[in-house]
């Protein structure tokens, strides 16, 4: 079903990154110090997209087609890059994929862009003006209109989820990560549902070893945090007016590496309209990194590792050790 023209457009405003989380726990948040504090931008991102929208709206015509783009703002620094992340927190009945079109070439290879995955696109010649195209086959979901692009190399982060509960309609959320040395996470609420929801982090423990959970701290939706490197854990509560105390509904493990940039997404949706076409509260961690790069930029964080992670670590060592110890004696 094609959405009305109104639905089909939101912006990408030009705007920094965003202010940091007041996280408490020293091992996660990182204090802006004063060299980086002219790199934070104080307002939120998230809070006045829809009327910084509806402020640089351009006209459709029947067709869907945008009005001329404005020109590519003179002195654009041509070593600047920019890589556009789309992920995709749209559920939809059927395994529905988008395909992701940057004018009318087609960028998303082969199968498209499922529910709950993420993809990095670079090398795409962004210009102000230029549509992101998603389509369900043959017919436009939606268009993503790109305003001002940053004069700075950066991540541009573009997530798509349901309008509500009611509409089967898309919508987006954007925000720009600027490349920083530590590591961000933009944490986004796309779950539509009656649920309230909370994400906290904590420093990774193993409760299967009999180590015992540590007090997580909150993270904030529509904010930005930088983080340690380091390994945290994730855990999602719901928080219902019938139970005394908030219920554990999903985590999952969080590798942080530096200078990489994070999305964490509460996804899922009640449909009211049917309930076959509700989907289970879920957490999104992209991208995924791995925990054998973790201990090579930082061995002291091995002792988050598991044991059995490790064990596997030494035997592989063991093994090239063995392999280049014979090549040296045959030679």
């Amino acid at each position: 079903m094609r959405l009305p023209g109104r639905l089909q457009l939101s912006l990408l405003a030009g705007l920094g990154l965003a202010g940091c989380g007041a996280l408490s726990v020293k091992p996660v948040l990182l204090a802006t110090d004063p060299a980086g504090a002219e790199q934070v931008e104080s307002r939120n991102p998230f809070s006045d997209l829809r009327e910084e929208a509806r402020a640089a709206a351009v006209s459709l015509a029947a067709d869907g087609q945008a009005s001329v783009a404005p020109p590519v703002p003179e002195g654009l620094n041509k070593a600047v890059s920019h890589t556009l992340r789309i992920c995709n927190a749209f559920p939809q009945s059927g395994g529905m994929t988008l395909s992701v079109w940057h004018g009318r070439d087609e960028i998303s290879m082969g199968a498209g862009l499922a529910y709950k995955a993420c993809e990095d696109f670079e090398d795409l010649s962004l210009r102000p003006g230029d549509h992101i195209r998603f389509r369900d086959g043959s017919t436009t979901a939606g268009i993503f209109q790109i305003g001002n692009l940053p004069t700075y190399s950066s991540t541009l982060l573009l997530v798509l989820n349901r309008h509500d509960t009611l509409l089967d309609s898309l919508q987006f959320e954007s925000h720009i990560f600027k490349n920083l040395r530590n590591a961000q996470v933009a944490v986004i609420d796309a779950f539509r549902g009656s649920k309230k929801g909370r994400i906290e982090i904590s420093e990774h423990v193993d409760e299967a070893a009999g180590e015992e959970p540590v007090k997580g701290e909150k993270l904030k939706y529509g904010g930005v945090h930088k983080l340690n490197t380091g390994f945290y854990d994730l855990k999602l509560y719901d928080i219902l007016p019938s139970l005394p105390l908030p219920q554990l509904a999903a985590g999952a493990e969080f590798v942080v590496l530096p200078s990489e940039n994070y999305v964490v997404l509460r996804v899922g949706v009640e449909d009211r309209m049917d309930a076959e076409d509700s989907f289970a509260e879920e957490l999104v961690v992209f991208p995924s990194s791995s925990k054998a790069k973790l201990v090579e930029v930082s061995p002291s964080l091995a002792k988050f590792v598991s044991n059995k992670y490790l064990v596997l670590l030494a035997v592989a060592a063991l093994a090239s050790f063995a392999v280049a110890r014979q090549f040296i004696t045959k030679f």
